[in-house]
């Protein structure tokens, strides 16, 4: 047996919760019997006290009250032998009192009488000098009133006793006090609690084994889980766990192992499909370069001729420079986008800057850009770095698929607590089977026919990813042949 496992470590919590249970209930089913019995045994006894003193009064009807028919009345209670001249009086009830104290339940039990001072005046036979002290502890508080139930534990005798404050034809106040052995009542709660333990053992161990049977049903998603675990390669992550009639928490566990292979399976394609882009974007540089090279290297080639190879070589160098960076920039932006710098800026103040800059670009091309920025106070809270790397990555997009001649327009407005950028051109526009593609990764569309336009496809899904970063979005409207306008949608502060 595995003691270092869940499944043992589920067994022994399921057995030690139900040995606090069954504890427990044997507990209070044990205190509750206790409490019933003594109730019952004390209301027997303080009937038993009221029975002497109803016979005492009994006898005292028939005699009259003095002293001495007191006395007799008090050992006659007892069932005491005692002569007096009138006994005739009292032969019809002596009988029946006699035959009926040796019917009582308490009729082995110990009865003493005590005076208004405390003092024993008739006491049961059976009642000895050892255990007298114990019953004279609480005198002074029964004579005055109370009625006083305790236990006596006299060596090897414990006892139940019951001590009653009585008076007779108005007298002063007298004491009846009446015990009896908790011998059997000891013997009887002994054997119930035998007789209840006993099965626990048994008990236990039947919720052990069930307790075994439950950790095999819980436990077998994560069974199922560490099988597929053991078999899942990269050329197997379309397994997956089914979760059929299985618990709230497993279920839980279950689709978050499916759901952790579905974003491996997905890293893996992305890892597969990004290392095809990256060699292809790669390979085309360094081929051009190579060939550059031989053929410089081939023959003897004038200074025009090297200088050429050179400058081919290095547009191809900055070229992939170019891919690595983006490749860089895009896998910082989705691993670690804690690297950006948030700061509180005039967003209407920030694109003025970027559109005199825009227009250096777009005169390359002789491309017009119109400026349609108020000068309102539109402040966001954004990393200006790389804010200027989206709109760049906009506008340049624009210019590269704009003919000569042709127009870029950039405004800004407010909408609630958003902030729109428009940067709309009148390009060579997008397929619209196209367009929900744009800002996918390495997504170039068709590009037959435009040989003089390079693009990697990762300017686009790095804006988006700044976007997302700053909490807002980049939409995209485009109708082929006539142009394209982009919209960058970010918060107000």
């Amino acid at each position: 047996m595995k003691f270092n496992t869940i499944r043992f470590k589920i067994r022994i919590l399921y057995t030690t919760i139900l040995g606090i249970i069954i504890f427990v209930y044997a507990s209070i089913l044990y205190a509750s019997l206790s409490y019933s019995l003594y109730k019952d045994f004390d209301k027997r006894l303080v009937e038993r006290a009221t029975d002497i003193k109803n016979t005492i009064n009994s006898y005292l009807d028939i005699l009259g009250f003095n002293q001495k028919s007191f006395v007799f009345s008090l050992k006659r209670a007892l069932n005491l032998k005692i002569e007096i001249p009138e006994e005739y009086k009292v032969e019809k009830f002596k009988s029946f009192w006699s035959e009926n104290y040796q019917n009582l339940p308490f009729a082995q039990g110990y009865v003493n009488f005590l005076d208004a001072e405390g003092n024993p005046i008739v006491r049961s036979p059976n009642l000895d000098s050892s255990l007298l002290p114990f019953f004279l502890e609480d005198v002074n508080d029964v004579l005055i009133g109370k009625t006083i139930i305790k236990n006596i534990r006299e060596k090897k005798r414990r006892l139940r006793v019951v001590s009653i404050p009585v008076s007779f034809k108005g007298e002063r106040q007298y004491a009846i006090q009446v015990a009896e052995s908790l011998a059997p009542l000891n013997t009887f709660m002994k054997t119930r609690l035998y007789y209840s333990l006993f099965p626990v053992p048994i008990i236990l161990l039947l919720g052990y084994f069930i307790g075994h049977i439950f950790a095999g049903r819980i436990l077998k998603p994560v069974a199922e889980i560490t099988a597929i675990a053991e078999r899942i390669s990269h050329e197997g992550l379309y397994k997956r766990v089914e979760a059929k009639d299985i618990d709230k928490e497993m279920r839980s566990l279950v689709d978050a192992f499916n759901n952790m292979i579905s974003r491996l399976d997905k890293s893996f394609n992305h890892i597969a499909e990004f290392s095809s882009h990256v060699s292809h974007e790669l390979k085309t540089p360094l081929a051009i370069i190579r060939g550059e090279i031989e053929l410089a290297l081939r023959k003897e080639q004038t200074s025009a001729g090297y200088k050429r190879a050179l400058k081919v070589s290095l547009e191809e160098l900055e070229r992939m420079h170019k891919i690595i960076e983006d490749l860089l920039l895009s896998a910082r932006i989705d691993y670690q986008p804690d690297f950006f710098i948030f700061k509180n800026f005039d967003l209407s103040e920030f694109l003025e800057e970027i559109c005199e800059q825009t227009k250096l670009l777009a005169s390359e091309k002789n491309i017009i850009v119109k400026n349609n920025i108020f000068k309102n106070s539109m402040v966001i809270c954004a990393d200006k770095v790389h804010l200027r790397r989206l709109f760049f990555n906009l506008i340049t997009n624009s210019i590269k698929f704009t003919s000569s001649g042709g127009k870029i327009d950039i405004m800004i407005k407010c909408k609630g607590k958003e902030v729109l950028t428009f940067i709309s051109d009148t390009g060579i526009g997008i397929k619209k089977d196209d367009l929900p593609k744009i800002f996918d990764k390495f997504f170039c569309g068709d590009l037959k026919g435009k040989s003089l336009v390079y693009s990697c496809g990762l300017g686009l899904n790095i804006a988006q990813s700044i976007a997302k970063i700053h909490n807002g979005r980049i939409e995209a409207e485009s109708e082929e042949g006539k142009g394209t306008s982009f919209t960058v949608i970010l918060p107000l502060v």
